[in-house]
């Protein structure tokens, strides 16, 4: 028998912190998130989001 681990993560809001600081969403809804330090990361997959 496999053991599968499924599971989901709803996310309301990207905010927080990480390597770089501070942690926004850009707002566009491209899953993109900026850090304080201005640089850009693509935090959610392209194919993951629809807003």
């Amino acid at each position: 028998m496999r053991i599968m681990d499924s599971h989901v993560h709803l996310v309301k809001s990207i905010a927080g912190t990480g390597e770089e600081g501070e942690l926004r969403a850009v707002g566009d809804g491209s899953g993109r998130a900026v850090y304080a330090t201005g640089s850009v990361i693509q935090l959610i997959p392209p194919c993951f989001h629809a807003d």
